[in-house]
């Protein structure tokens, strides 16, 4: 069985945010901008992070207009830019879901499948954008 790759939350100052992107390439899975959330935020954030979601704070995600680019020039099948077209309907609702911050297993539940399915499905997602799992993928599906 693969190990489970540490969760990793940065809290970035708002005043330099330019390291977002590389952060998130280096495995960070979830990043708050210092002053764009409260409290309640970051205990959301804490446990997000933990049970493996990615967590963005709207000031983080802002600054991801450049990362895309790192992504959409990787592996085959490079649609123009537009993950989009490269997925099924299906794939794109489990995409939709997994940027969402749902599990396979929540994913399962919510579109009646089987969890191996989901996971089928994730494996089949991460080889047409050309990325290696579910951060990558979340950040390119949002970005694009």
């Amino acid at each position: 069985m693969a190990e489970r790759p540490v969760p990793v939350l940065m809290i970035c100052p708002a005043t330099d945010t330019r390291h977002i992107p590389a952060a998130l390439r280096l495995g960070v899975t979830g990043c708050l901008v210092e002053g764009d959330y409260r409290d309640s935020a970051l205990r959301s954030a804490l446990w997000s992070t933990a049970a493996g979601h990615t967590h963005l704070s709207p000031a983080a995600a802002a600054t991801l207009g450049g990362v895309a680019p790192l992504y959409m020039n990787r592996g085959p099948g490079r649609d123009g830019g537009r993950p989009h077209r490269l997925l099924s309907g299906r794939e794109q609702q489990i995409m939709d879901l997994l940027a969402h911050g749902l599990r396979p297993t929540e994913i399962g539940q919510r579109l009646s499948i089987a969890v191996k399915t989901v996971r089928n499905n994730l494996s089949d997602i991460y080889g047409k954008l050309g990325v290696s799992g579910r951060t990558q993928a979340v950040l390119l599906w949002l970005d694009a």
